[in-house]
């Protein structure tokens, strides 16, 4: 049903514009149009028209799942959740049972497709493994989802905090790990073998003037990268990172007063 306002403590948690052919049932017609799909921490999806009318709805997974990302890809949405990623079809807003992307025994965080074969499709999971599906493969009469690989260094973590999130572009893919940093991938053969290591950029640590300004709240947010931007030039992929705040702990012993945070920024 519509949301409504009595259902305190949900938060957003994906967003994603695109195009379909989606009607709803006030405004009829059947032409494409821009839509909006938003999830919920409840685990809704709501597709939303420009103007704001809500064309279709629909609900992730078991009770206490949720999307944690949203991806298109022809004529489905890849929604990441707990039990790894099904799709969603872009006009009909409904589940398919068909083809589901089954990973590691984690919630699914982060969804990238292959620039170069947009069947392939990496896949970030809460314990820091990047996993590589074939979304096209043939079984028996049908197409169903088959893993291919883990990309090397991937993994190892246990918490919720470790998960990495995916970025592609043409013949790269681009890994943000909060315990490790920026890993990058050459990624041109993907489906031949697991994709090689090429470059690894370790996030810098926050300094003190920034852990200083944390302990004027009462939950300072955890570490977390803010941004990663990459480009190419000359067969040369660079990649950069920012890290917004970090936890005290993080950073190592800083100086507590007004006075020495001062002679710290001097």
């Amino acid at each position: 049903g519509e949301p409504s306002g009595d259902e305190g403590g949900a938060e957003l948690t994906a967003l994603l514009a695109f195009t379909a052919r989606m009607s709803s049932a006030s405004s009829g017609g059947d032409g494409s149009r821009r839509v909006l799909a938003v999830a919920d921490s409840l685990g809704r999806l709501f597709g939303v028209d420009r103007n704001g009318t809500l064309l279709r709805n629909a609900t992730v997974g078991a009770a206490g799942d949720y999307a944690r990302d949203l991806k298109k890809q022809g004529a489905h949405l890849a929604v990441a959740g707990d039990a790894g990623v099904s799709f969603l079809s872009s006009n009909k807003f409904a589940f398919s049972g068909l083809n589901f992307c089954r990973g590691v025994s984690s919630a699914a965080h982060s969804i990238a497709y292959d620039v170069l074969s947009p069947g392939l499709m990496y896949v970030g999971f809460a314990t820091g493994e990047v996993l590589l599906y074939d979304t096209k493969a043939k079984h028996e009469k049908s197409t169903a989802c088959r893993k291919l690989y883990k990309l090397p260094g991937t993994g190892g973590g246990s918490e919720e905090g470790s998960a990495p999130t995916v970025w592609t572009v043409r013949g790269y893919t681009l890994v943000s790990d909060p315990a490790q940093g920026v890993l990058v991938f050459n990624t041109t053969e993907a489906r031949d073998g697991a994709a090689p290591l090429i470059a690894k950029t370790p996030f810098p640590k926050p300094s003190c003037a920034a852990v200083d300004a944390l302990r004027q709240f009462s939950q300072p947010p955890p570490l977390a990268p803010l941004a990663v931007s990459f480009s190419a030039s000359g067969g040369a992929l660079r990649a950069s990172a920012e890290v917004v705040l970090a936890l005290p702990e993080h950073a190592g012993p800083c100086p507590t007063s007004p006075a020495a945070a001062a002679a710290a920024l001097a």
